[in-house]
């Protein structure tokens, strides 16, 4: 079985590598990345990842930013697709009011300034964060044009969902305790729509499948495979 990963806000696929680097070498891992240079709204980012989905049965991981394309997949029924895992993820605007005030300044400027390690580790990682992984996350963020970044947190900021339970598809979340991008609410938009979902409460910050990998992908491949 293949184990299909979706990015964070980055797109870029690069911060999987820790975690992807703890998986049991018989597992094939495949990244699906999004564009750096073009922005695109959740209907062409969703069609993006279905056109590369294997053919054969897989498990979807959907990180961040990604999990209202993970939805959007649940929502085909797919026969091959055995099950989703959503880390640290939202179906909702997880801050809507700091959202709306981002609009407000000029993101594209902001965002094209370097990101100071104190945020990296407030706000993504924690304090104990490596400086090969701070180097990572920097480096990643890095390759994606500003304005493709203010755009997908533009996206965020007007997600919504069909509420009707999804009920035929095994479901599991990783909840980061000390996240500080998505709050503990946004579990609940996924309780009403997969009410049969599998919630795992992880010590950890934004970045948990960075920060705690080897914990991570000992849990998904005991879990799944």
């Amino acid at each position: 079985m293949k184990l299909v990963l979706l990015p964070g806000l980055d797109g870029t696929g690069d911060l999987f590598q820790p975690f992807i680097s703890c998986l049991s070498p018989e597992i094939d891992a495949q990244v699906i990345s999004y564009s750096t240079g073009k922005k695109q709204n959740y209907s062409e980012l969703t069609q993006h990842v279905i056109e590369q989905l294997p053919q054969d049965d897989f498990v979807l991981i959907a990180e961040s930013f990604s999990g209202y394309i993970a939805y959007n997949i649940a929502l085909l029924n797919l026969p091959n697709l055995s099950s989703i895992v959503f880390v640290a993820s939202f179906l909702e605007a997880p801050k809507p009011l700091l959202l709306k005030f981002s609009k407000l300044l000029p993101m594209d400027l902001l965002l094209s300034l370097p990101l100071p390690n104190f945020i990296i580790k407030s706000f993504l990682l924690d304090k104990n964060a490596t400086d090969d992984l701070i180097l990572l996350v920097k480096k990643s963020i890095k390759k994606v044009k500003t304005e493709v970044l203010a755009n997908r947190l533009h996206l965020i900021n007007i997600i919504g969902v069909n509420d009707k339970p999804i009920t035929a598809l095994n479901v599991t979340y990783l909840q980061a305790t000390n996240d500080q991008l998505v709050p503990k609410k946004c579990l609940i938009k996924f309780q009403q729509i997969f009410p049969q979902i599998n919630i795992h409460k992880l010590k950890g910050p934004h970045f948990l499948l960075q920060s705690k990998s080897k914990f991570c992908a000992k849990l998904i491949q005991d879990s799944l495979f």
